[in-house]
């Protein structure tokens, strides 16, 4: 073929230079498939060998076949009010006079333009035809088949893309040149792939779209599996080299201040949290800014670490931020701070304030000032925290809880406020491994799993409607004892089959249940001075029950809050489960969760249910959600800023390949600068975002 001016990252439109774009070209873009990598990236659902020679003979219904013959006679009807735009549509049968079988067979198409016709009807000599065989008033017929004009091996069936079709879809792979699938190969080093039994890359792309033999098809998917996993942690290892090249100030604290605020904690430190804390430390004091991941299980003391993390960069003179994703949580943060810092007596360093947007305008403008003119070193806040009127004097260290809730940009955002910013970032969520090498891959991670002392294991039982009655009665007793209750449903407002538990419904039933007892509803639909005052009832125990969706899955700390029922639990993700039931038995009194069922849910669900009852280690809870549901549901990713890096690769499926990925990575062998700067050449689509 003769060589092509373009290049694999040349944009689609290139190829009608001075013509008019096709409408399809134009769809494509809208879902950001703009050049001839990405079209590369559009694998066929389907691909079915053509028989080589016609095979007509002793046919049955819904056969595929190869048939060849002459054209007896073309028969075309108006298909009725069809059009497009203003063009009327027909229904066409070419009726052909089969040479193997001496049979006649029909070919229909439905709704097709008036030039099918002609261009059937120009046909010389036999009709090479291809389709599925179905019988309609005892008569042989084929629905739309597949005219073969050349040689064809398969019958290749791409996914419709923004309307494009797969026919049109097959029509702009094929007019990409030889030279560019070969191009593939400069984006991975093939001594690697052949190493490990994997073919090359440009081999494998044409296996999966039919340009060769599609035998060994396996083998080419697990290639690029591979590699996309290997591309995605060079990424991720590119960024964190980027951040480990930036000065950063260091910062540490001496031993007698370190041990004045760990006298001013109502406990001792576990031997994960000093392990966590001395990894912030180091990181703190290395030069070069922090970027960590501390995460552990509902309980395990993250935010103690985290707020130790703060007093020490505080004690070296810069203003720290702690970012949550909701009032409730950052109101806790801070009540939480207040009490450690009355514990200090009278320590004047540390002055904090409160920025979330259900402030009073004067209020926050006055925060706003105090921030930019370092009058307060310890801003706890929500998005609010985003706001170009926010400008820090001197920052020096973020948190951010719930990582997730937010996303990177958001993350970087917040970083950009201040000069090579040490980042600390913490979730409630267990990540299993996986997960952590690709979502969180340009993180160095701390890991939480030893309990404190005081923390009680809280006993969890699936509920039926044989034995609601005795929930009733328990919950009963427990409010009867002082004790407060959370009852949690998957919706706010009844939906259209009235399948689920919401509010409304929830808050009538438990009214009836429970008279004369104080109710009170929250949910996200509530503005944030309304939620703020029902926490605030709850929280001062002039609230018994607090019917809410899962808005109070993190960060609420309710000591007297003993009982946790969650309603339609199936319709929540194991680790969303395991986290609302985190919500009780925080303080003194033993917590209790209830998870109520009703007699239509299927084996599956309670089986899944059977894991949460049975677990209380949320790190196994966590691998059991990602196998369950896959790492976006887990993470709420597509609602939170992060988009999955792979085509073919599914890190709950592929994990095999994930390790030995990340395996090879990490050996000391590894040409990391192949990946780094090789592929950062312009002809490269791979990391050129690094």
């Amino acid at each position: 073929m003769k060589s092509s001016p373009l290049n694999i990252n040349s944009p689609l439109t290139e190829w009608y230079k001075g013509k008019k774009v096709p409408k399809a070209i134009l769809q494509f873009k809208k879902v950001n498939i703009t050049t001839i990598f990405d079209l590369m990236w559009i694998f066929p659902n389907k691909i079915i060998p053509i028989p080589k020679t016609a095979n007509t003979n002793g046919l049955n219904q819904e056969q595929l076949i190869r048939g060849c013959g002459k054209i007896v006679k073309i028969i075309k009807v108006p298909s009725m009010n069809a059009r497009f735009k203003k063009v009327k549509l027909y229904n066409v049968t070419v009726i052909v006079a089969d040479s193997l079988r001496g049979k006649n067979l029909n070919l229909k198409w439905f709704n097709v333009f008036p030039s099918v016709v002609d261009k059937l009807s120009k046909i010389e000599g036999d009709l090479d035809f291809y389709g599925k065989t179905s019988v309609y008033n005892n008569q042989l017929q084929i629905i739309n088949p597949e005219i073969l004009t050349g040689p064809r091996e398969y019958h290749i069936e791409y996914p419709v893309t923004n309307y494009v079709t797969s026919d049109q879809i097959e029509k702009y792979i094929n007019k990409i040149p030889d030279e560019m699938w070969s191009a593939l190969d400069t984006f991975i080093d093939l001594e690697l792939l052949q190493k490990n039994g994997f073919l090359n890359l440009s081999e494998a792309f044409k296996i999966l779209h039919g340009k060769t033999s599609i035998e060994n098809s396996k083998k080419a998917t697990e290639t690029i599996i591979f590699c996309e996993f290997i591309w995605e942690r060079v990424k991720n290892l590119s960024v964190k080299a980027t951040f480990k090249k930036s000065a950063a100030r260091k910062f540490a604290i001496s031993a007698d201040k370190l041990n004045t605020y760990l006298n001013s904690l109502p406990y001792s430190l576990t031997g994960d949290q000093k392990k966590c804390f001395s990894e912030i430390q180091a990181d703190l004091n290395s030069g070069f800014p922090m970027m960590r991941l501390l995460q552990g299980d509902v309980g395990c003391g993250k935010t103690t670490v985290a707020l130790l993390s703060s007093f020490t960069a505080i004690e070296n003179g810069v203003q720290v931020a702690l970012m949550c994703p909701t009032e409730t949580l950052a109101n806790q943060h801070y009540a939480t701070l207040m009490e450690i810092l009355n514990n200090l007596k009278g320590d004047k360093k540390i002055r904090p304030t409160l920025l979330v947007g259900s402030l009073k305008t004067a209020e926050k403008n006055q925060i706003v000032k105090e921030i930019k003119n370092n009058q307060v070193n310890f801003v706890i806040g929500t998005h609010a925290l985003f706001q170009k009127s926010v400008q820090f004097s001197n920052l020096g260290l973020i948190v951010i809880d719930e990582q997730h809730k937010f996303g990177v940009l958001q993350r970087n955002e917040l970083m950009n406020k201040g000069t090579n910013v040490h980042s600390l970032i913490m979730t409630a969520t267990p990540i299993p491994r996986s997960l952590n090498l690709t979502i969180f891959g340009d993180l160095d991670i701390s890991i939480i799993r030893e309990k404190p002392s005081q923390h009680k294991k809280i006993p969890t039982r699936i509920v039926t409607t044989r034995t609601f009655p005795q929930f009733l009665n328990f919950v009963f007793t427990r409010l009867n004892m002082g004790e407060q209750v959370y009852v949690v449903v998957p919706s706010i407002f009844e939906n259209e089959t009235n399948d689920l538990y919401n509010i409304e419904k929830a808050a009538s039933e438990f009214s009836n249940y429970f008279k004369d007892i104080p109710i009170g509803c929250m949910h996200g639909k509530l503005d944030a001075s309304e939620k703020n005052r029902i926490f605030q009832d709850f929280n001062e125990n002039r609230i018994k029950i607090l019917i809410s969706t899962s808005i109070i899955e993190v960060g609420i700390n309710i000591h007297n809050a003993s009982v946790m029922c969650i309603l339609n639990p199936e319709r929540f993700g194991l680790s969303s489960l395991h986290q609302l039931r985190g919500r009780v038995g925080r303080g003194a009194k033993s917590g209790f969760c209830f998870l109520i069922v009703d007699q239509n849910i299927s084996e599956s669900s309670l089986n899944k249910l059977r894991i949460i009852e049975q677990n209380d280690d949320g790190f196994l809870i966590a691998e059991e959600d990602l196998r369950l549901r896959g790492s976006g549901d887990l993470l709420g990713l597509n609602q939170s800023g992060f988009i999955t890096p792979y085509k073919l690769a599914d890190i709950t499926l592929h994990k095999d390949l994930l390790e030995l990925a990340i395996l090879e990575i990490s050996k000391p062998t590894i040409n990391l600068s192949y990946y780094q700067n090789g592929l950062r050449k312009e002809n490269s689509p791979i990391i050129s975002s690094v």
